[in-house]
């Protein structure tokens, strides 16, 4: 017999299928203006910034992570938010890929930005801890790794048609397929998010990502080797057709139209 309380609960399921979704509250936001973090000394926030920029940056945030990780910038912060945006804006990475410049300088500048994506992730990321209450900046430090690993495949398959026949030599090779088998982590980390470490997450913060994935991963997955494409397409798959929130597996789906 179907109790009164159990008929309660399948109806919530089925008119509410996220009721149930882990819901992680953010930590308090301490933040100071982007007028004060500029006097600070966090670079111009109106221009993309170099590598140079970067590390003028990562100084100001260390030493507030020390004192107060909550007054660190974050991402939809009404002090704040312009602070993020300009640290984790793709725009920033374009440079890499802007054949107005001498390919040899753009290749020094992608050995110099190659550890920022872990510098920001360092700020945000709360491994020990049972949830990510910093999720939604953390998600959006990926996203940006995400794009430097696409940018620097391209840029190394550029050099490599520079080259010609010098460009098929061992080195290159080896060079491209690492930068490959990074461009792979980035993805399969983001995707490893909504996989297997999504109760880690605000079910918002996991709703709004996927959005973005619906536009950004077509854009960036070609740049993996061929069976890495299949592998992260079946996991997309997999995603869409199993994951226990109904929202997340809507956006999967578009994603899926979006892949084929």
């Amino acid at each position: 017999m179907v109790t009164k309380t159990t008929l309660t609960i399948l109806i919530s399921i089925f008119i509410f299928p996220n009721l149930y979704a882990q819901l992680v509250p953010g930590h308090p936001d301490n933040s100071v203006s982007s007028k004060e973090f500029v006097e600070m000394g966090i670079p111009n926030l109106e221009k993309p910034w170099s590598v140079e920029e970067y590390k003028e940056a990562f100084v100001v945030l260390r030493k507030i992570k020390e004192l107060d990780k909550y007054s660190l910038p974050r991402y939809d912060s009404k002090h704040s938010k312009d602070v993020f945006a300009r640290m984790t804006n793709r725009e920033n990475l374009a440079l890499l890929n802007d054949n107005n410049y001498d390919i040899r300088s753009r290749l020094d500048k992608l050995n110099t930005y190659a550890n920022v994506p872990s510098q920001m992730i360092y700020f945000y990321a709360e491994e020990n801890k049972p949830t990510e209450r910093f999720g939604a900046e953390l998600l959006r430090c990926m996203l940006f790794g995400a794009q430097l690993s696409n940018n620097a495949v391209l840029l190394l398959r550029e050099l490599k048609k520079e080259l010609g026949e010098e460009g098929n030599e061992v080195a290159i090779k080896e060079g491209m397929n690492e930068m490959q088998q990074a461009h792979q982590t980035s993805i399969f980390s983001l995707i490893n998010v909504f996989e297997n470490n999504y109760e880690r997450f605000d079910i918002y913060e996991l709703e709004t990502c996927a959005k973005e994935l619906i536009d950004f991963l077509p854009k960036i997955i070609p740049q993996l080797a061929e069976d890495d494409q299949k592998a992260i397409k079946m996991k997309i798959e997999d995603i869409a057709k199993k994951h226990s929130y109904k929202s997340i597996r809507s956006a999967f789906k578009k994603l899926c139209k979006k892949l084929k």
